[in-house]
Parts: structure tokens; sequence; C-alpha cells
């Protein structure tokens, strides 16, 4: 397997990024698979700056009831496995790179039911809790019953009695049943064999010695671990040295049981032996690399029914990842103690990757914009994750099945004009956040031991989780480190101070949440850190900031990398309202400000005076390194306020029965000074207009602002473009020059023709599919449209350093 290996910085690379970062699409095959379309489709990609994706089969049994698809071939036959083939091919061919999806549908492990068909015995086994009222005389044995499930402890007054078992009279017992579901049990490596064999197999069988040629990586998506798996009590018992089942009681209910923490560390430690490490194990002996997230890492504590322990898994992964779904994080800086970016950041650190991903914004809905996007991407950035996998790209569009999965970005839909600039600055995001490696001297303590113990897990998990969102508020650079890391780290000690070290990661800092329960073994290990003179701290301290500044900094966030050329700084305003502060770098290089938005670079010096509007961020790299730089052009004085001579709808974004359209206006211009599409074009339009200026006559330089535009624009000035703007501050630069005509063309989200397609009317629900009601409800709070302006023409200044 190739490795990823840290990169340095080099202006053409900033202005268009390498394959290793350039944002990956998820491709949604919901519908008959030809050559021709995928051709055409992959075609369009390539003109909206669509670089990288992966495809995500979505067979017919995936979800039939609630999310119909139409997907041929059958997946995993000959035939899926040629056009998928084709597909990479293609795409290969017109500089379009790709990953594989492991799974037909979510989540994964599943093969779509395969794994199981034919094969009871590979399904899950789950513990499940009765209370039962058994009548006098009345048997209970370990008897299969006729829903599958059959007893294996039964608990009189919380003492365990054997089966069988006859009540002399009346009596309430507490029995834990085994059952079993429809989904593959990940703790079984059998189940986990069949799995691999029928998708990761198939493909390198299909694909042979061209399978790391033509995908780099392989997804794994949400597998489930059940909360109460069923484990063998014979082996269990030979590493523990007691029956768990006699205390099935106290793993259920008690606070601060040791057995319920063995409990959780055996059946964690399964789903790391059986499942992740398998996966990543194929992937490595084919070339690739293993990637994806899991279910509900959004929540450290939440997470313990969904695998048992968040990090343990992560760092079984080449490029970890985490999901980003269902507005969890917030555009208003509400979300600041959603931390949990930084464990896929610091499973990748500490294994010495380069790479955490996330896949972002689904159900997000049709009204999320290219600037609350760039909120979401920056938020998790200066957080660590570097690689960003936007949702989705519909295969078909007939009934409703490209607006199931929304956002979308297919190229009917409004604004996708702007969708290569969008592009554009999401992979000089990725760019910037991989340079080097992190620098990051501090990591936080996860009390695991104490979230399995239920014992107060609420306030531990809140403490952990406050100290980890001050450190954040504080500029300080963390990341998360636990037990296992703890126990498999090694201690560099030089001149008085001291490390823990694993791959790329070095810790200085400790902060250990008030309260953590650590084993012998993990205090031997600290012990012997801070005797070597590493620091254990309780609390934040922001002598550890990255950088200063001179205010509050409120609503401030950053993150620090080094490499050969230097320090690399991304900072952004995660606050809802405009910010202004003076930083101050401890640098004293040469110094660059980074435009995400045009590739431009301007020079700096290491005291720095920011002024960011909400979700805006730059980056900064000092060092010993000459970069060309451009002018950057600020705002003089204000010369003149200008109004639009008219605006002329040019395109229709429609929703029917029958799929999603865009429709080529034919209405004449309009002579107004309003710019809102609703009041306008009406309440429900989506779509592009374009508005007309006359723009007078120019002595000097000049700077020309629009102000509030939703979402996007595109300025042309006699019949040349100047450029699209796929993110605020919309504005242009302007030589000197006589009075002309110039047209503005701003595109609208597809919000308010979400909002007005009346779907659950005119389609039945398998069509609409399971997120309809809330992204709808995203959607009425961001049907944005227009030009809101104000329109200013200002005097160019040119800013001396």
């Amino acid at each position: 397997m190739e490795q990823y290996l840290p990169h340095g910085f080099s202006c053409a690379d900033f202005v268009k990024v390498p394959q290793d970062n350039v944002p990956i699409y998820g491709w949604m095959w919901n519908a008959p698979v030809t050559k021709e379309e995928t051709e055409r489709q992959l075609d369009e990609m390539q003109k909206q700056g669509i670089r990288a994706m992966y495809m995500v089969p979505l067979p017919p049994a995936f979800r039939p009831y609630t999310m119909e698809s139409y997907l041929s071939p059958a997946y995993l036959t000959e035939e899926y496995f040629a056009a998928v083939r084709h597909a990479l091919e293609y795409a290969r061919s017109v500089g379009i790179s790709a990953w594989l999806y492991d799974e037909g549908g979510w989540p994964s492990g599943l093969a779509c039911g395969k794994v199981v068909e034919g094969h009871p015995e590979l399904r899950q086994k789950l513990l499940e809790e009765r209370t039962l009222t058994l009548s006098a005389g009345e048997t209970l044995t370990q008897e299969l019953q006729p829903d599958g499930s059959f007893a294996v402890a039964l608990f009189v007054n919380e003492k365990r009695i054997a089966l069988p078992f006859t009540a002399r009279e009346e009596q309430k017992v507490t029995v834990y049943y085994v059952i079993r579901n429809g989904l593959s049990d990940l703790l079984n490596p059998d189940a986990v064999r069949r799995f691999i064999g029928m998708t990761h197999e198939g493909y390198a069988a299909a694909y042979g010695d061209q399978l790391p040629v033509l995908a780099s990586c392989v997804f794994t998506d949400e597998p489930c671990i059940p909360r109460w798996p069923y484990l063998d009590p014979t082996k269990y018992a030979a590493k523990y040295g007691y029956d768990y089942l006699d205390a099935l009681p106290e793993i259920f209910h008690t606070q601060q049981s040791d057995k319920r923490v063995d409990y959780c560390d055996e059946y964690s430690g399964m789903a790391a032996d059986t499942y992740y490490r398998p996966l990543q194990e194929f992937c490595r002996a084919h070339g690739m690399k293993a990637t994806g997230h899991i279910d509900n890492d959004h929540d450290p504590a939440f997470y313990v029914g969904q695998g048992g322990h968040i990090m343990r898994h992560l760092r079984l992964f080449d490029i970890p990842g985490i999901d980003l779904i269902w507005q969890q994080i917030k555009f208003d800086g509400s979300s600041s103690r959603m931390m949990y970016p930084h464990f896929a950041s610091s499973a990748a650190n500490q294994t010495g990757g380069v790479y955490a991903m996330t896949e972002s914004f689904g159900v997000y809905g049709n009204g999320l914009s290219f600037a609350q996007m760039r909120y979401l991407l920056y938020f998790q950035a200066v957080r660590g994750i570097n690689l960003f996998n936007p949702l989705a790209i519909s295969y078909g569009n007939d009934k409703f099945q490209c607006q199931i999965e929304r956002p979308s970005f297919r190229p009917e839909m409004p604004s996708s004009f702007a969708l290569p600039a969008m592009n554009g600055f999401m992979g000089r995001l990725s760019y910037l956040a991989s340079y080097g490696v992190a620098d990051i001297q501090c990591a936080v303590f996860y009390p695991i031991r104490d979230i399995w113990r239920l014992k107060d897990a609420a306030e531990i998990t809140d403490r952990f989780v406050t100290v980890a969102a001050e450190l954040d508020a504080a500029l300080v650079s963390y990341d998360v480190i636990d037990g296992d890391f703890l126990i498999g780290c090694r201690i560099q000690s030089d001149n008085g101070s001291a490390a823990l070290a694993m791959g790329n990661a070095a810790y200085r800092v400790i902060f250990m949440p008030e309260g953590a329960t650590l084993t012998n073994r993990e205090k031997a290990v600290l012990d012997a850190f801070q005797k070597a003179g590493g620091t254990i701290l309780s609390q934040p301290d922001d002598r550890y900031a990255a950088v200063k500044t001179a205010g509050a900094h409120t609503g401030l966030r950053m993150t620090k990398r080094r490499g050969q050329q230097g320090s690399m700084y991304l900072i952004y305003n995660e606050g809802a309202e405009p910010l202004q502060e003076t930083v101050f770098f401890p640098e004293e290089k040469a110094g660059y400000r980074l435009n995400l938005q045009t590739g431009e670079i301007y020079p700096v010096t290491a005291t720095e005076a920011l002024e960011l509007a909400s979700g805006e961020g730059w980056g900064y790299l000092f060092g010993d390194v000459v970069l060309e730089t451009q002018p950057e052009h600020t705002l003089g004085d204000m010369i003149q306020l200008l109004q639009p001579d008219g605006v002329q709808k040019i395109s229709t974004f429609d929703l029917t029965p029958h799929g999603s359209t865009s429709q080529k206006a034919e209405e004449p211009a309009i002579r107004t000074k309003e710019g809102d599409f609703e009041k306008l074009f009406g309440k429900y339009y989506s779509g592009e207009a374009e508005f007309t200026f006359t723009l007078p006559a120019r002595q000097h330089e000049c700077i020309l602002d629009f102000g509030r535009v939703e979402q996007c624009c595109e300025l042309t000035v006699q019949g040349q473009s100047l450029g699209v703007r796929a993110l605020p501050p919309y504005r242009y630069f302007l030589p000197a020059g006589e009075a002309t005509q110039a047209k503005l063309k701003v595109g609208s989200t597809a919000a308010a023709a979400m909002c007005g397609f009346d779907a659950e009317k005119v389609l039945p629900t398998n069509n609409i599919g399971p997120y309809q009601k809330i992204s709808l409800a995203f959607e009425e709070e961001s049907r944005f449209g227009g030009l809101f302006g104000p329109v200013t023409l200002y005097a160019c200044k040119r800013k001396e350093i």
C-alpha cells in the first residue's frame, strides 16, 4: 500500500490542488445503470469541478418500503461488477479518481442481507431482558421459543436459578433471552469472512491487479455492532475467570460495576478484531486504504451502544472518519460542544496518518447554501478533519429519486454554475489542513471506563466534553487519548521534558477530566510520564494556546500544523456575528495569508488585524519560503451606491412527479430595484436570474461589492466573466474604465421549490424516502434567493505590508 506522506506547500498546488485533496462525492446508484448514462454523468461531474467520487449501490432490496430504488444489474452479480469497472475506468480517463463502497445501502457488513441468506446462524445474537410472571406449576426452559429466542439465565430476587425452573407459586422472575435479528453478526468471524468474501473479494476477483489502480480506498459505513451482544460464556469465563451470565443484572443496571466494564471492554475489543481489523488488512493487502465512519460518533457516551469504544475502532482506519448529518452542527455558534471531529483526527495522528475524513451534509436539505457549507467545513477543519465527502449525487431522476438524499448536487440544481468554485474552496481547505503534520502538544483523556460503568456517566461525559470545548475556545490544539493509547504509547524524554508518543503524535500536556478512572497500568504510564517531566492538568490552561489575541476572541477557532516550510495556521469565525480581533502569531519568519476562495496569496506580518464574517476564515503560512504574492485589494472610500437597471429570470428549477428539471426562462426583463426572488418571482421560485447594471466611468481602480447575495453570483462586463463568487464577500476588482453595462447572474438554493412541492400528495411513501420531513423543515428555514445588496462601488486601496 502506498503511504500518504506529509506534503509541503506550492503556489501551483494551492490554485489547483492535488488529487489527494479534492472533495469526494457520494454517487447514489439507484437506477438502471448503462454505459452511456454513466459516461454522461461522469462528464457532467467533470464539468462541475468534481474530481473524485465513490458509488453507493442502493439495491431494490435495501429499503423497498421507504426508499424505492431501481438499481440494475443486480447487486454483486458479474454484470454489476462489470458496470462498476466501466464507471471506474471511464472516471479515470476523465480525471476523476474513485473509492469503493463496501455495502449495498447501509449499515455496512450485511451485503444487503446476502450474508445471512441461508445462514441464520450468522445473524446477530442479542441479549434481551424480560420480566415475566410465572403461574404456579409453570415451567421455564431453555428451549427455542416460537419467535426464535431462547432463555439463557433466570433470576429470582437477583439470584440466578438454574434452568429448567418450575414455579411453586405465582411469582415474578427476570429472564435473559438470546434473540436474533436480521443483521449480520459482526462479532462472528464467520459472518465477517462471508461479508468480505462477497464484497471486497468480489471486487478483487473481478479487477485483479487493477483494483488499486481503479480505486484507492474502501469505505465502510456505519457498521452495526449491537448494544447487548450475546458472548460465548465458556470463552468469556476462560478470559475473565467468571461466568458473565451470573452477573447480567449487574451488567445491565448496576452503577460502578467492574463486570460491566469487562463486558463492554470485551465486545468492543471483539468488534475491533473481528470486523475493523480484517477490513484494514484486506485493504492493505490489496494496495488500498480503509476509510469510512462509525454510527452515532457525535455522542461520546451514546457510542457505547454502537461498538463500545470509539477511539479503539477509529485507529483501525487508514483514514478515520466522522459523519455530519441531521444539522448536528448549527450555524449560530451554538455547537461548540460538538467536539467529536477530534476523535477521527486524533486517531489519524496516533497511527501515523495524514488524513481524517468527513461524510458531510446528509439530510441538511436543499436549503444548505455554499456559505453554510463553508461554516460546517471550517468547523471540522479546525478540529483536524481534512478530507471532505459531500453527499449526494443521484444516478436516477425518476419520480423523487434525486431528492431523497439532499442536498443534491446534480447539474440541474440551481446555482450549479458555482459548484466548481465551491469545489476549489473545499480542495484548498483540504490542502492547507493536511499540510505537514498536526502541531499538537496537548491531549484530553477520554474516560471510557467511567462511561461504561454507568455511574455518573452523564457527569463524567460532560466534564470530558467541557474540557475539550474550553480548549477549543482557548485556541489550544489538542487530541483525544484513552487507556489503549496509554498502554501502547512510548515515553520520549529530553532535557527535563517528556512526551507520550505514538505515530505522528507527541503530547507533553495531558488534561485529565476530574473523576476519570485509570487502571493500574494506565496510572503507571502517567506516573512515569510525570517523573520524566510531563504535565498533567485537570482544567484548561490558555498558556498552551497556539496564538495570542488582543481581546476575548469570542468565536475564533484555529488549528496549527508544521512542515518543512514552516507553520500553517487555519483560523475562522465560529460565532454567529462578525468578529474583529488582533492575532499575534509566535513567528519571526516571512508570513503569507492564503485566500481559499480565490487562491490568491498576500504577504502579512506576525501581527494580524482580523475582520471575519460568521463562517469566514483564512490560512496563514510562516517560514523559510518565498512565495509569489498578489496585491491585496481592500475597500477605500465609498464612491456611490448602485441600483439594478432591471432583472430577468433566466432559469427555473422545477419538481414534478416524474423528476426534477431546470428550464430556461423566456420571460421579459423586469425594471425593478427589488432583488428578493420571492417578491420578484413568487414564494416557491428557485432558479437563476440576471441583474443588469450601468457601471459609471472610473478614473481609478475600484471594488464593486454586491453586499448580501443569496447564494452565489457571476459578474460579466462587456461579455467577459470576472469570475464566480460561491462564497461571501461578493466583491470584484474593476480597473479604471469608461461607463459600461454589467450583468450579474444570481443563483438561489432549491429550498423554495422543495417547499412548494407537496411530495406526499402526489407520490407514494416509498418514493419520497425517510428523510423528507426533517429535510423540509430545514428548507422552510432557508429559502435563500436574490440580490439584497447594498451594491456599492468603492475606491480600491492596496494593502501595504
